[in-house]
């Protein structure tokens, strides 16, 4: 991707925001603790945090910056490798998806895509045979007696596959050209396990939510992922776009499809969990930047809920999960201080947003009116701390003037969005997927 250059006025304006925001969240601490709402220790407990957790961010852009993607393999060198694309209630949109695969330049005899129909109640099966039809020898059909959910497609598509390298793609993505060369051309070793690629909004011009989150998904794969890759611990392979062996999902297989999670069933976050398990048979999870797939993202505020509602609760089951392998491990390695470093830095992401609304009602009802303005003013403010250096990722990389949302998606998060992770630990039992309704 051909980076931008960025204009001083503005790198110069957001090197003075950090500056000014950092003496704000100082000033907050001092202030917070000052109040006797809570306890000192437990302000500059959370301070300590704070700062953890900014220098994580300092960390990943430092660590992107030394990142670089693997040689693409020539087309004589590319192993056979099979697509699964599991759909459910996805309508035309399966057609868009199925019709991207086909259009890549991967050697076309040595791939092989299977689209799974999942027992959708709408016409996404017609779209699958309709495109399958108009690509004769080209797909492969599926179609689940019953809708199991999209793990259990999953696993049937790999059961079913030819070659020893599986690329899964949701139906609601469509790939770029180059796609599939480049997430295959990461197996670099036989440690590799899995690949995952990069991930980007394709309906931005849906609505505010789109725009914000392309610039979240910006820096998460960009700059997170990239990180994560240096120690080869990338912690999540998106449904959107990743790749794996074949022989290591098999190992692997009857273990994720039968996950069970405070005594049911692990209907969401396959793409978490599938990670974690890899992860935790010492295999290597590394990233494909050139490897691109847009995915659609919901555009209204309760529809946005549900998605971070399924998100959020199987990061928490995830970041547990390997949290508790990661404390088994009785040996030294650059790869377990890297797994520990990211895990810890997820979970603090994770569940520091559910004391937001909480510290705010308490220092509502038990602290002073100008203490509350301080909270409101701070957390407003160290949200924009946090979202000063995605803006700047992304309006290096894609637009200036669209990373301004950034800021926008810092508030939305703070007064919108801090309540989920409070409810989802409350809700960990809940698998519903909550975003496949049948598309009018």
């Amino acid at each position: 991707m051909k980076h931008k250059k960025i204009p001083y006025l503005y790198s110069t304006v957001m090197l003075l925001l950090l500056t000014v925001l950092m003496l704000v969240s100082l000033h907050f601490y001092i202030e917070y603790a000052s109040i006797g709402v809570t306890p000192p220790p437990v302000v500059w407990c959370l301070s300590g945090v704070s700062l953890l957790l900014l220098s994580y961010v300092g960390y990943t852009v430092f660590a992107a910056m030394f990142y670089r993607p693997v040689r693409r393999l020539s087309a004589a060198e590319l192993p056979g490798c099979t697509i699964i694309v599991p759909a459910y209630n996805e309508g035309k949109g399966v057609a868009n998806s199925l019709n991207s695969l086909l259009q890549s330049n991967y050697p076309a005899d040595r791939l092989e895509v299977i689209a799974i129909d999942d027992g959708s109640k709408d016409d996404t099966f017609m779209w699958i045979r309709r495109t399958a039809e108009e690509n004769p020898g080209r797909i492969r059909v599926m179609r689940m007696p019953r809708n199991s959910g999209k793990k259990a497609a999953l696993c049937a598509g790999i059961r079913a596959a030819r070659f020893d390298y599986i690329v899964t793609v949701d139906s609601d993505s469509v790939i770029g050209r180059n796609s599939l060369c480049a997430i295959i051309s990461a197996f670099t070793s036989p440690k590799v396990g899995a690949v995952a690629g990069n991930i980007r909004v394709l309906n931005r011009q849906d609505g505010v939510i789109p725009c914000m989150m392309d610039i979240g998904f910006t820096y998460g794969f960009e700059i997170v992922r990239a990180s994560q890759s240096l120690f080869q611990c990338v912690l999540c392979t998106p449904g959107a776009l990743s790749a794996y062996r074949k022989e290591v999902l098999m190992r692997l297989l009857d273990r994720w499809h039968d996950q069970h999670f405070l005594g049911v069933p692990a209907r969401i976050g396959e793409d978490r969990a599938i990670a974690t398990m890899i992860l935790a048979s010492d295999y290597d999870i590394v990233f494909a930047r050139n490897a691109v797939a847009w995915t659609e993202i919901p555009s209204s505020y309760p529809t946005f809920c549900r998605i971070m509602l399924r998100w959020t609760r199987s990061d928490i089951r995830e970041n547990y999960l390997l949290l508790r392998w990661l404390l088994s491990q009785h040996r030294y390695s650059g790869r377990l201080l890297a797994l520990w470093w990211h895990n810890t830095v997820q979970i603090l992401n994770t569940l520091l947003p559910a004391l937001v609304l909480p510290a705010l009602l308490m220092t509502a009802l038990f602290a002073s009116r100008t203490a509350l303005f301080t909270c409101l003013t701070a957390a407003l403010g160290i949200g924009a701390l946090t979202a000063a250096v995605p803006a700047v990722v992304y309006a290096r990389r894609v637009s200036m003037t669209r990373s301004l949302w950034a800021f926008a998606f810092s508030a939305l998060n703070v007064f919108g969005l801090s309540w989920i992770p409070l409810y989802s630990v409350f809700t960990l039992r809940n698998t519903g997927w909550l975003t496949r309704a049948v598309k009018k």
